[in-house]
C-alpha cells in the first residue's frame, strides 16, 4: 500500500519537478523561453500561464533596458569624444589666444549636452521608480501659454515663426512639470515649423480631458516613426540639422509627465500639419 501511494504521489508530483527543471535554465540571455506543461494538470497549467506572462514582461523591460543602455552609450560617446578629438588636435602644436577661445567654447557646449542628457536621464530614472514628488494646482491654461510664448516667440523671430493661441481652460496639475511638457513640444514644433508659419496653442475640455495641442506646419512625420516617436533616444534623423542639441530624451519627458498625471499623449500628422496633443483628466 505504502509502495502503490508513493508511486501516486511520485506520479503526481512530476509536472512540478518539470516546471522546477523548465524554470532552472531560464537566464538572462534566455528569456524567450517558456514553460510548457500541456499535459500536466488544469492546475499546474495556470500557473505555468501566469509565470510566460511575466517573463513575457521580463523579456519586454530586459530588451528595453538593453535598448537604453546601448543608445545611451552612443549618444554619450559622441560629445566625448568631439571634446577629446577637438582638444588633441588643438595641442598638437601652438596655437593663438583666439583659437584656444573657440576649443573651450566648444567642450562648454559638448558639456552642456552631456549635463542636459544626464539631467534628463536622472528626471526619467526617478519617474521610472515612482521617486517624482508632483505638487498638484490648479493651473489656468491660457495664463501659462501666453508665459511659455512670451519665452519661445524671442526664439522664433529668426525664422519667421508666430505663436498662436485659442481656447482656455484650468487643469489640475504640477505647474512646473506642465509647463516642461509644453515647453519641449514648443521646441520640438520650432524645431519642424516651416519658415514663416504659425504654431497653434489650442487648449480644449472633451471627453473627461482637458486638451493642450501644439500644432506645427512642416515636412510630417513618417507613419512607420510614429509609434516609435515617444521612445527614448529615438530620433527620425539623427543627421538632420539641430540633431547635436537633440538628446531625443524631449518626448519621453513629455509621456512620462503624463503617465505621472494618469494622462496621455499622443501625436497626429497629416499633409503638412503635425499635432501633439496632451490629454489631462478633468478634476473629479
Amino acid at each position: 500500500m505504502g509502495t502503490l501511494g508513493y508511486a501516486v504521489a511520485r506520479r503526481g508530483l512530476s509536472p512540478v519537478k518539470t516546471i522546477g527543471r523548465q524554470t532552472a535554465t531560464i537566464e538572462a540571455h534566455s528569456l524567450n523561453e517558456r514553460l510548457d506543461i500541456s499535459a500536466g494538470p488544469i492546475e499546474l497549467q495556470e500557473i505555468a500561464l501566469s509565470v510566460n506572462r511575466m517573463l513575457d514582461r521580463l523579456e519586454q523591460a530586459f530588451t528595453r533596458l538593453s535598448q537604453f543602455s546601448s543608445d545611451l552609450a552612443h549618444d554619450m560617446r559622441t560629445p566625448l569624444a568631439n571634446v577629446i578629438s577637438s582638444s588633441q588636435i588643438t595641442l598638437s602644436r601652438t596655437r593663438t589666444s583666439e583659437e584656444y577661445e573657440i576649443l573651450i567654447e566648444s567642450n562648454i557646449e559638448e558639456c552642456e549636452r552631456l549635463q542636459r542628457m544626464t539631467e534628463n536621464m536622472l528626471f526619467l530614472a526617478r519617474s521610472d521608480n515612482s521617486k517624482q514628488h508632483f505638487k498638484l494646482g490648479e493651473i489656468d491654461c491660457r495664463c501659462e501659454l501666453d508665459r511659455l510664448t512670451s519665452y519661445f516667440q524671442g526664439i522664433a523671430e529668426g525664422t519667421g515663426v508666430h505663436f498662436v493661441i485659442n481656447g482656455n481652460a484650468r487643469i489640475l496639475a504640477d505647474p512646473t512639470m506642465f509647463r516642461r511638457a509644453v515647453s519641449n513640444l514648443m521646441s520640438n514644433a520650432l524645431d519642424h515649423a516651416a519658415t514663416g508659419s504659425d504654431i497653434e496653442l489650442h487648449t480644449y475640455q472633451s471627453q473627461g480631458y482637458v486638451t493642450v495641442e501644439v500644432t506645427n506646419k512642416g515636412q510630417p512625420i513618417p507613419p512607420e516613426h510614429i509609434e516609435k516617436i515617444f521612445d527614448r533616444f529615438y530620433r527620425i534623423n539623427a543627421a538632420r540639422h539641430g540633431s547635436a542639441k537633440n538628446t531625443g530624451l524631449g518626448l519621453a519627458i513629455v509621456k512620462s509627465i503624463m503617465e505621472s498625471h494618469r494622462g496621455k499623449v499622443d501625436v497626429v500628422s497629416y499633409g503638412d500639419n503635425t499635432t501633439f496633443s496632451l490629454y489631462f483628466p478633468c478634476p473629479a
